[in-house]
C-alpha cells in the first residue's frame, strides 16, 4: 500500500514549520563568585543585550553569608536598597534581606551560606543602560557591588574579572601565611554585623 502524502498537507506544513522556525535563543551564561575574605564579587562589570535571556550562577565561596540583587535606578540606588534591607530589622532574615521594591529589584538570590550557589534565570531589561548589583547584608553594600551593562554591543563592555594582586616584598605589607592568624566568629545575641576577632 502506497500512502499519498500530498493528501495530507497539514503534515508537510508542520514539518516545514518545525524545520524553518527560529530556534529559541540560548541564554547567556554568567558565573560569578565572591572573593574569599574581601567582601567583593569577582566580576565587577558584565554586558548583556537588551531583552536577552540570562542565566547567572552565583557561588558564595566566602566564610560569610552573601546575596546578590540586580537593580534598576539612579546612582546611589545600591546603598538606598541596602539601607532599606537593613531597616527590615528582625524580618530581614525571613525576607532574605530583599526589601519590598518590586520596580527596583529586577532579580535576586536568597541569602547563600558559605559554599552554596544559586542560578538566576531572568530577561535583561529592554532599555540600554547600567544596572547595578549589590549584596544587601549589613555593611556589605559598601564594597560588594558591580554593574550589569545592557547594550546592543556587549563586546564593547570589558568583562572585569578581578585578579589577585601580586604580593609585595615590602616587610610592612601583610601577606597570607600558611596558617590562619585571625578567626572570625559571630557574636551570639549581637547585631548582625558584630564579629569576635582573636589573634
Amino acid at each position: 500500500m502506497i500512502l499519498n502524502i500530498c493528501n495530507k498537507p497539514s503534515i508537510w506544513h508542520l514539518l516545514l514549520f518545525l524545520l524553518f522556525s527560529p530556534r529559541p535563543a540560548q541564554a547567556l551564561s554568567i558565573e560569578m563568585a565572591t572573593q574569599p575574605g574581601k567582601m567583593k564579587y569577582d566580576v565587577e562589570v558584565f554586558g548583556v543585550r537588551p531583552g536577552e535571556q540570562v542565566r547567572l550562577t552565583f557561588l558564595n565561596n566566602d566564610e560569610m553569608q552573601h546575596n546578590l540583587l540586580i537593580l534598576q535606578g539612579k546612582e546611589g540606588i545600591t546603598l538606598k536598597v541596602a539601607q532599606m534591607a537593613w531597616a527590615l530589622g528582625p524580618g530581614a532574615v525571613e525576607k532574605e534581606f530583599v526589601p519590598d521594591m518590586d520596580e527596583t529589584v529586577l532579580a535576586h538570590t536568597r541569602v547563600l551560606n558559605p559554599g552554596e550557589n544559586q542560578t538566576l534565570s531572568f530577561q535583561a531589561p529592554e532599555s540600554e543602560g547600567k544596572y547595578p548589583y549589590v549584596c544587601t547584608l549589613p555593611g556589605h553594600a559598601f564594597s560588594m557591588k558591580g554593574i550589569m551593562v545592557v547594550t546592543s554591543d556587549p563586546s564593547s563592555v570589558t568583562d572585569v574579572q578581578v585578579e589577585e594582586k601580586k604580593l609585595s616584598n615590602d616587610a610592612f605589607v601583610l601577606k597570607p601565611h600558611h596558617k590562619s592568624l585571625v578567626k572570625r566568629a559571630f557574636v551570639q545575641d549581637g547585631p548582625p554585623r558584630a564579629i569576635s576577632v582573636g589573634i
